[in-house]
């Protein structure tokens, strides 16, 4: 048990309030403002005057969401879009029965035989059975198989909220490509990750950081 003290610690409920004092327990706040004799036994760490905030740690990471892409297949580094689908291949076939899959990363940019984003024909090389999406690099797009455009039965009239695009083709066809709030269409078809795998990818994500 730890007793911060002798700081001005701001709350946040609203503007301007704080506590003289903060006391730990097992890492977490138990309490605030305590009378320090009636924690005898408690670390007592005197902080010199200074000033101190809550939550100062998230720097707009999306935290979660990094550790999802780090426990995920992660296409980054791929230099050539036939070497994004080989990886993609080997991945599937590590697949439990009834498993989708699900890519991040990459970047068409850095590709030197096609550096085109990915669509149905070229997911379908991954698999034509089992689900595929990969999303790019900067979150503002996902690509899907024909298998998965099937499993959730989009259609190019399909509605969303919010800005976005259903991308087709010259012949108004399906090219798998999603894009800002349609990527959602797709996203959400997943299954909503338990407490368990979320829990799993904020320990990912914390160890790969600090």
């Amino acid at each position: 048990m730890k007793l911060l003290e002798n700081a001005r610690f701001y709350t946040m409920k609203k503007e301007g309030d704080y506590v003289d004092n903060v006391l730990l327990n097992g890492g977490k706040i138990q309490a605030v403002n305590v009378n320090p004799a009636d924690y005898p036994t408690a670390t007592r760490l005197d902080l010199n005057g200074d000033t101190v905030f809550p939550g100062f740690v998230d720097s707009h990471i999306h935290l979660l969401w990094y550790g999802q892409a780090l426990d995920r297949l992660n296409l980054n580094e791929t230099k050539t879009k036939q070497e994004a689908i080989e990886l993609m291949i080997e991945r599937r076939e590590t697949l439990t029965e009834g498993e989708w899959l699900f890519v991040e990363g990459y970047d068409e940019n850095k590709w030197t035989d096609d550096n085109t984003l990915l669509t149905a024909n070229d997911l379908d090389q991954v698999s034509k059975i089992v689900p595929v999406l990969v999303r790019r690099i900067d979150y503002h797009s996902v690509s899907i198989n024909h298998a998965f455009l099937n499993a959730i039965s989009l259609t190019k009239d399909a509605s969303f909220s919010g800005g976005g695009e259903i991308v087709v083709d010259e012949n108004g066809e399906l090219t798998g490509i999603l894009k800002d709030n349609a990527t959602d269409l797709a996203i959400q078809a997943f299954k909503a990750p338990t407490t368990k795998e979320m829990s799993h990818w904020l320990t990912l994500a914390i160890q790969d950081l600090f």
